[in-house]
């Protein structure tokens, strides 16, 4: 986000109109991203188990169904977005709220989510529910934007985005960067590790430059800083820009499935 997060239901009205007018986006930025040969996809999933019944927490177009096959399911609130992710996941994506998941106590063996915990609105409401849909010790895969690992030229890049846009920010804020009061622990989830690492986006055309913006969450800016920002990426044409990810991978406690 930008300037402070926006009232409750004017960012969650947010939310949905983005996911309905760009269906897919994350997914087409993200399979652009790499570092040490993988996408952040694969760098999420690449240590999960493959026999494992996974959800996948507001799964979007879906990427990760292949990585998984019949053991993948997955749920988004867009409609829109579960629409791109194609006739292959008919059955095993449902359209629901990460606040009231419609599956059983201890469904499943993993659960995995990319880039949407720090835009889910209220946030504790859906990790208990999380909690609630796993198995005792199953694990909790998270992607998260971060503002690390960055070279010098990726600050400076940034640096100029977020003054053409008129911000100080260019991804919403998230409370997971406080492990002292880490929404994880309070949901009772233990953090097994906590990893970042810088993926590189080429921008080799203009629609590389144009898809860069159009995938950031942007609420507040007017539509001229959009375009200032769009014109500013559009210089970048044959270089890249590094994209710092945070990878947390947690476990559900066991003892507190039940109080």
């Amino acid at each position: 986000m930008t300037r402070g997060r926006a009232s409750r239901p004017t960012w969650n009205n947010y939310v949905r109109w983005f996911h309905t007018e760009r269906p897919g986006i994350t997914e087409a930025v993200l399979t652009h991203c790499h570092h040490n040969g993988q996408t952040p996809y694969e760098w999420l999933t690449d240590t999960s188990t493959r026999d494992a019944t996974v959800i996948d927490l507001a799964c979007g177009s879906a990427p990760t169904r292949h990585q998984f096959g019949q053991r993948w399911f997955g749920i988004d609130a867009s409609t829109d977005e579960l629409a791109v992710a194609g006739p292959d996941t008919a059955g095993r994506a449902v359209a629901g709220d990460l606040a009231r998941l419609p599956f059983p106590d201890a469904s499943f063996e993993q659960a995995i989510c990319s880039m949407a915990l720090m835009i889910i609105d209220p946030l504790p409401v859906a990790l208990a529910e999380i909690h609630r849909v796993l198995r005792p010790g199953a694990e909790l895969r998270i992607l998260l934007p971060t503002n690390n690992p960055l070279t010098p030229g990726d600050r400076l890049r940034c640096a100029r985005l977020a003054f053409a846009l008129g911000t100080s920010r260019l991804f919403p804020p998230t409370s997971f960067n406080h492990p002292s009061d880490s929404p994880l622990r309070r949901a009772r989830f233990t953090v097994r590790s906590d990893e970042r690492a810088r993926f590189v986006y080429r921008i080799e055309s203009g629609d590389d430059a144009d898809l860069l913006i159009d995938s950031l969450y942007l609420p507040t800016p007017s539509q001229q800083h959009i375009a200032a920002a769009h014109r500013v990426a559009t210089r970048w044409v044959g270089h890249e820009i590094g994209v710092p990810l945070r990878r947390i991978v947690a476990s559900a406690t066991p003892s507190s499935r039940r109080e």
